[in-house]
């Protein structure tokens, strides 16, 4: 499991090339778990 803060969500949300890397570490989408704190930061 990894999480991950809001911080390299926003990279990768924005196509940076951080968020370029970030997107190959990241699992496949059906196995996300997002905490509620950074759903509420992105919100």
């Amino acid at each position: 499991m990894r999480v991950v803060d809001t911080s390299a969500w926003l990279e990768y949300m924005n196509g940076s090339a951080t968020g370029q890397l970030i997107a190959a570490e990241l699992p496949l989408r059906h196995e996300w778990l997002v905490p509620t704190i950074v759903q509420l930061e992105m919100a």
